[in-house]
Formats: C-alpha cells, structure tokens, sequence
C-alpha cells in the first residue's frame, strides 16, 4: 500500500461479524460475538479490522496466524523459527509529508513460500521494532504487521499486548493496554477474528502526488491494480 491509495474491501472474504456494520456501530449494538459464513485469512492478505482497544479502523497484513511464532531479528521477519525470504528491490528517495528533508527508503520483496509483498525500511529510523520478543498467535486471533516497517505501530510493539510470560513470549491476548498507556496510544497486540472487516483487494486509483517533493523517483500512481 501507498499513500493515497484508495482500495475497495471485500466485506464478505471472512464471513460477516457485528465489526462488520458501518461506522463502529457494532460496538453499542447488542449483537453477539462470533462470524457467520465464516472462512480465515491466509498470510499475506491485506487486511481492514477494527482496533481491538479503540473504534479506529485499521488497515494491515497478516504475518502471524493462529499458533504461529512470529519475530523479528534485525528487521527480518522469522516465522515458525525460519526466517522468511527477503530480497532487496531498490532504494527510494522521497520526502516525508511531516518532514522538510528527503528520506531514503530500502524496498524488499518478501515471501512465505506462497505469498509474496512488499515492504519498506527507512534509513536511519529503525529501532525498537527490528528485534523483538517472540509472540505466540493464540488460536482465534492474528498478528498484523505494516509494510512502511519503520513507521507503523502494529502487532510489533507491546503496548496493546498482554504482558510477556517467564519466558519472555508472548502468547495471550484480551488484556488492557499496559499500566500507563491510554486505549487510544495502545498497539493493536493480537487482533480477534471477530474484529476483521474486510480484505483489501484492489487499489481503485492513487490520489498521492510527490511533485512538491522535488525528489527522484515518485512513486507511480496506480489504477485498478490487485494487492
């Protein structure tokens, strides 16, 4: 995904749950838990849900699926103790929208074996996110990661995860942000299939333009194209 991407979601690819109403509204509707016409993500879908501490939608893929062990060790994702595939594309140079100076980015194609995406590194700004503990999916729940790697809070950071075990692994999910971190500054943890939307499946058009930038190469805008 891209800035000013505008994509179209299939509602129905995993089944329909009250998170699938318009406007947050299953979240004051008495409705009960659980997806009817349910089917389960593969790895690799992009992926809209609802922030399982806050009414935002969010949009990500899935790395991690029930009872995967996920980690990443020097930015490189590990999944099941293997690391996955990871080639480098090329280098990008572009200019933040909250930044006066360019930035280089570093893109890679990754792949499972039987899924493949893109995903970017900014230099200089990797940090806590590039190595982290192991996590545990728990069964009925997934772990999202971004593919703007350097500038996402998702499934990486601990905020919006249950405190890791003795063993410093993290594997439970359905617990309050931690001590001192306010629903809306939480990360997202694990999400519950229950609070999937939708699947992203095609980026209509792109609105973004980086003329002002002044920076070579833009990204080329994109028309009816498959994720």
């Amino acid at each position: 995904l891209q800035v000013g991407d505008r994509v179209t979601v299939n509602k129905f690819a995993y089944g329909y749950s009250r998170n699938s109403l318009p406007f947050s509204l299953g979240r004051y509707i008495p409705l009960p838990d659980g997806r009817i016409f349910a089917r389960q993500p593969k790895r690799g879908d992009v992926v809209v849900f609802e922030h399982p501490h806050t009414p935002r939608v969010m949009i990500k893929r899935v790395i991690g699926l029930p009872g995967d062990e996920v980690q990443l060790k020097a930015g490189v994702i590990y999944l099941n103790g293997e690391p996955i595939k990871r080639d480098f594309v090329r280098r990008i140079i572009y200019k933040p929208d909250s930044d006066n100076v360019l930035a280089t980015a570093r893109e890679y194609q990754e792949s499972d074996g039987q899924a493949s995406w893109i995903s970017h590194s900014i230099d200089g700004r990797g940090g806590t996110y590039d190595d982290t503990v192991l996590f545990r999916v728990p069964e009925g729940h997934y772990l999202f990661i971004g593919d703007n790697r350097d500038n996402s809070t998702d499934g990486r950071a601990l905020s919006g995860h249950c405190p890791p075990d003795a063993n410093g692994v993290v594997s439970q999910a359905g617990c309050p942000p931690a001590r001192g971190v306010a629903n809306d500054d939480a990360s997202i943890g694990f999400v519950p299939f229950q609070n999937l939307i939708g699947r992203a499946d095609t980026v209509l058009f792109s609105s973004y333009s980086c003329s002002r930038a002044k920076a070579e190469p833009c990204m080329k805008k994109r028309v009816w194209r498959g994720l």
